[in-house]
């Protein structure tokens, strides 16, 4: 018998939490997270919109930005919160916790200075910190005795990045910004550009390290900055901003960026409009990245970007060169990262298929990777609604599930980055042939996924931890003898999905967090239609897919113990189906569509 294991486990929402990313506060549109899918609350009182927000270690919001100001979490402005003038960058601010105290938070931004000059108008890195030791509410700490002097920084509660000595500056809203946890899993790097170099700032238990990692590269590699000047205006055209996101796996991380012109441009010249997509290695024990690689991204200009959950495809806003119709601009293209030979793939809409992704805007992952989409156009109500892509980690059959979430009648524009969750784990694991195991014990922990095709020996006993699903593929074996478990509890300890003795002439598929015998789903795997056949009357049928979305949910009013249910569109792979009787037992089993 050919040995084919294939697990995938249903993510445990609660159990496993990034509390930090409880809270998007967008305007008057506060989308919590504290379940998924996320529910939206309306905040009257709101007068802020953040650009980045965090929560505390419960999930409740406790202080977000927009780059200029600093509001608590009662919506007021934070003492000293007025630390700047707002920016149009892409990656604006970011929010990043002292690792070293509870009670400490930086605030990362860029300062953009404007100018009718016929040249780039110039702008700066700075920082604030925001401190909750003698506040309950939060308060921006003095920093900086010499504003505007050398140490750059616009008052006493901002100071400048400096890179090899001088201030950093950066033209236009070419400004990029994110930052990423290190190797051992307890700081972070905060990553920034300066023209042809990229420098990485260290914070630690100790707090920021102000003397960045400087890895610099040959012209018109990393830097391709476009300052064309339109005639018309003088405004500055062409490639004029630029984004980073980091790809973090268990011994490496990647760097993606994009570099483009912005939406909007009038000017009907190719030059104007162009983007450039590229890849680096990113040594995040040392801060230094390397191997240069430029990927071609078909379809139009890109111009926002984010990466799939399992990190190996990237998705992309894309806008037409005027003056074609505005009609195509918003859409949004996928590119296998994998076989980067391949052409990027335009996306449609899951409801209509035959009716392509237009008028969306921006892309952020949430903290349950859900991959969600913002617009800024009012065209069909979009600008009110966050929508999401379905299936991200499928390059073929990617999809874009439209007003996903209603915005209480409120619009969003721009997403906050998500901040990384400090908890000694990889995100990602992919353990293969090389990662055999013949002897002890071997205990692996991710905080997302760990995707296993390797061996485990007789007298071994494995233990894998992971936040959201443990996939073992073609080539996984756990031989007689062995003992291997499988938990939804990320680096801590739950409840556990258990093989043991698994001979080699056995397959044995582990079904579900709640093994159960309420109900018999046939057949199952299915690829036309399934019967639930339960021992008492069912009272209601829910099926969700694998990432939490809702495909069916039916009060039955038919008194009956069985139900038919066509799953011939269901997208192949695993589904959750959750019965509930009359008596009021509830059991979940896994469904397999094939």
């Amino acid at each position: 018998m050919k040995n084919v294991y294939l697990i995938v486990l249903l993510t445990c929402l609660s159990a496993f939490a990034q509390n930090e990313n409880n809270h998007w506060q967008l305007g008057h549109a506060d989308l919590d997270f504290s379940t998924n899918p996320n529910i939206v609350n309306s905040i009257s009182t709101a007068t802020g919109y953040g650009l980045a927000t965090i929560s505390d270690s419960n999930g409740d919001l406790l202080f977000y930005t927009d780059g200029a100001t600093v509001w608590n979490k009662n919506h007021q402005v934070m003492t000293n919160g007025l630390i700047g003038t707002n920016a149009s960058a892409d990656q604006q601010a970011i929010i990043v916790p002292h690792p070293g105290n509870n009670n400490k938070f930086y605030i990362f931004r860029q300062e953009e200075f404007n100018c009718m000059c016929g040249n780039p108008s110039q702008g700066f890195y700075v920082y604030s910190e925001v401190d909750f030791a003698s506040n309950s509410l939060g308060e921006v700490v003095y920093i900086n005795s010499s504003p505007y002097s050398a140490d750059g920084g616009f008052n006493n509660y901002t100071k400048g990045l400096h890179g090899g000595g001088l201030l950093l500056q950066h033209p236009f809203t070419y400004s990029p910004l994110t930052f990423a946890k290190n190797s051992t899993n307890d700081g972070y790097w905060v990553i920034v550009q300066d023209k042809n170099s990229l420098l990485s700032y260290k914070i630690d238990a100790t707090g920021l390290n102000s003397e960045p990692v400087i890895t610099s590269f040959a012209a018109n590699t990393v830097y391709s900055f476009g300052p064309y000047i339109e005639p018309a205006s003088g405004l500055v055209e062409g490639r004029a901003r630029s984004m980073f996101r980091v790809a973090t796996f268990e011994s490496t991380a990647k760097l993606y960026a994009l570099e483009s012109s912005g939406i909007g441009l009038t000017l009907n010249d190719p030059v104007y409009h162009s983007h450039k997509f590229y890849k680096l290695d990113f040594n995040n024990a040392t801060g230094q990245f390397s191997n240069y690689q430029s990927i071609t991204v078909e379809g139009n200009i890109a111009y926002n970007f984010e990466l799939s959950p399992d990190m190996q495809k990237a998705y992309f806003v894309t806008y037409y060169i005027y003056p074609n119709t505005s009609s195509g601009d918003g859409k949004i293209w996928v590119k296998d990262l994998t076989s980067i030979s391949n052409p990027a793939r335009l996306l449609y809409e899951f409801d209509n298929p035959t009716t392509a992704s237009a008028q969306f805007s921006y892309l952020q992952k949430d903290r349950y990777n859900n991959l969600l989409i913002s617009s800024t156009s009012s065209t069909l109500n979009k600008n009110k609604y966050i929508h999401k892509i379905d299936n991200p980690d499928s390059f073929s059959s990617s999809s874009v599930k439209t007003n996903y979430a209603y915005l209480n009648n409120y619009a969003i524009g721009k997403l906050p980055q998500l901040i990384p969750f400090l908890n000694n784990c990889p995100d990602y694991i992919t353990l293969t042939a090389a990662n055999n195991v013949t002897s002890e014990t071997d205990l692996r922990k991710a905080e997302y996924t760990i995707t296993a095709s390797n061996v485990i020996s007789s007298g071994v006993m494995a233990t894998y931890h992971a936040g959201q699903a443990v996939v073992l593929t073609s080539g996984f074996r756990s031989v007689n003898g062995s003992s291997f478990r499988a938990y939804i509890e990320g680096c801590s300890s739950g409840t556990a999905i258990h093989r043991t003795n698994i001979g080699t002439d056995e397959t044995q598929e582990v079904l579900s967090l709640k093994d159960g015998k309420l109900f018999i789903l046939s057949p199952n795997p299915a690829s036309e239609m399934i019967t639930i056949s339960a021992t008492d009357t069912i009272q209601s049928i829910m099926i969700t897919s694998i990432d939490g979305k809702v495909i069916f949910n039916r009060d039955l009013h038919e008194k009956v113990n069985s139900f038919e249910l066509p799953v011939r569109d269901y997208i192949d792979g695993f589904y959750a189906v959750t019965v509930t009787t009359i008596n009021g037992k509830v059991e979940t089993q896994k469904l397999i569509k094939d």
